[in-house]
């Protein structure tokens, strides 16, 4: 807006996967964010000396170095001594946390943490962070979906949390759902698809396909993780579930939440390798055909659904009414219905993609943008 000056987030970033390399190439042409440090597992890239941030040049290097699987040493080969710092995670962390108390106590710009990792190791450096005055948005689902003493110490400092890339991606359900607690408005139940993976094997046996061909065709578009036990177990949406229930201020261990599996104990990753998993896929199709079969009979669809009513969280397979929210829902697509006090007899719906590096770096910078509004 005319005569207001927006305010500039300097990032520090965890993580040069295909979510931290998306979130840099997004900043680049962001007004409202610059790079000031990157973070991969032994190394921390630094704006040089006296530098407000990194520029796009040095950015550019280390992405694609990154990207091709090479080393920050290798990156700094190429841009030299300008470009950036190079230290040791551990060194670097600490110089960094020094500079960004002396940043807030100075009544300078803040810094924002974002945390586009998948490990429970960069917890430590959140809390710290927190402590020294910066921000932190999350991309990684741990720090919020683990031990409920540690989403309370990262609490502490709610104003300067936030996690909305966690569940559905960038799409803005985690806010929806913060709006609605700080108005206190009453929260009967959540109900929702937080799988693109799982949403497309339901769209698949819908179509009348076998459970074995869809997963198989799910893994060679790419859909899966590398063994696809890791989403047909259900667990990343067992998380998700987790942080929206935390975020209704329930105190929550992922231990409480019920999890469905779409696989039987005896194909578990303790017992059996990939091939020998994607092999025997076809002892379950006549089961799971079966359940299809049943709910088209009563108009309705098979859905994996997460369920936060009551006292109770549970993930699972739930027959849906075919013209209801969840049962329209298609292909990779995600979904969060809210019913509330407010919100009756029609919930919120939220619906948008659920995965992707890019919406998923776009939910990250727009909360780091947003926290820096508090600065």
């Amino acid at each position: 807006m005319d005569g207001v000056q927006a305010t500039r987030v300097r990032l520090v970033v965890l993580g040069c996967g295909t979510v931290g390399r998306a979130l840099i190439q997004l900043v680049k042409r962001s007004p409202r964010a610059d790079v000031y440090a990157l973070c991969d597992s032994k190394y921390m890239a630094m704006a040089p000396e006296g530098a407000y941030a990194m520029d796009e040049e040095a950015l550019s290097v280390i992405s694609d170095a990154k990207k091709n699987r090479k080393s920050f040493v290798e990156a700094k080969d190429v841009v030299g001594d300008q470009g950036f710092r190079l230290d040791t995670v551990e060194n670097g962390m600490r110089k960094l946390m020094q500079s960004m108390s002396m940043e807030r106590s100075a009544g300078g710009s803040g810094f924002v943490v974002a945390d586009c990792t998948a490990t429970k190791e960069t917890s430590h450096v959140l809390l710290d962070a927190l402590q020294s005055g910066a921000g932190i948005a999350l991309a990684n689902k741990i720090p919020v979906a683990g031990d409920q003493s540690l989403y309370d110490a990262l609490m502490r400092y709610d104003a300067r949390v936030r996690c909305e890339s966690t569940v559905l991606a960038g799409t803005p359900a985690v806010a929806a759902l913060r709006r609605i607690v700080m108005a206190e408005d009453q929260v009967k139940c959540l109900a929702g698809a937080f799988s693109g993976t799982l949403g497309y094997v339901c769209d698949g046996l819908e179509r009348g396909l076998m459970l074995s061909q869809v997963v198989k065709g799910a893994m060679q578009a790419g859909y899966t993780e590398p063994d696809p036990r890791d989403d047909l177990g259900g667990m990343d949406v067992a998380r998700k579930a987790l942080i929206l229930a935390r975020h209704m201020r329930w105190k929550i261990e992922l231990t409480d939440v019920e999890v469905e599996s779409l696989f039987p104990d005896h194909m578990a990753q303790d017992k059996m390798g990939v091939e020998e998993f994607v092999a025997g896929m076809s002892e379950m199709d006549e089961g799971m055909r079966k359940k299809a079969a049943e709910a088209d009979a009563a108009g309705k669809v098979l859905r994996y659904v997460a369920t936060v009513e009551g006292n109770c969280c549970r993930v699972g397979l739930q027959a849906v009414p075919k013209e209801s929210p969840l049962g329209r829902l298609k292909g990779t697509d995600n979904l969060l219905e809210i019913h509330s006090e407010f919100y009756d007899p029609e919930p919120l719906v939220i619906q948008g993609r659920g995965a992707g590096p890019e919406i998923t770096a776009a939910g990250v910078l727009a909360d780091a943008v947003e926290i820096a509004s508090t600065f």
